[in-house]
């Protein structure tokens, strides 16, 4: 009986801890469905909308300390990087991400 308890609860915090992993998304997720179908703001854009959601998610993730500034740090070089890569495959003269031939 011991070992089904302690599987119970292993089980338990497991769900727990992928639960808080998915904390950011789930939010997330929520405001794009929800502004998909209903969206009040006629002077903000949609996606500005959800990108202010985002940022301040992030921020009060960080303020009750529920993620820590280093993994918030992890998270803007990520985009950095990314940004970075996207930039140079959308920069001018790539088509499909190659270059032009030079005659």
């Amino acid at each position: 009986m011991e070992k089904m308890k302690q599987f119970l609860y292993e089980l338990w915090l497991f769900g727990l801890k992928q639960a808080w992993a998915c904390l950011f998304a789930g939010i997330l997720l929520f405001f794009i469905l929800l502004t998909r179908y209903w969206y009040p703001f006629e002077l903000l854009y949609r996606y500005d909308f959800l990108f202010i959601v985002a940022v301040l998610t992030q921020l009060l993730l960080l303020a009750f300390r529920l993620e820590s500034p280093r993994e918030a740090i992890v998270i803007v070089v990520f985009h950095l990087v990314a940004t970075g890569m996207e930039l140079f495959k959308t920069a001018p003269g790539r088509i499909h991400g190659t270059t032009r031939k030079r005659r």
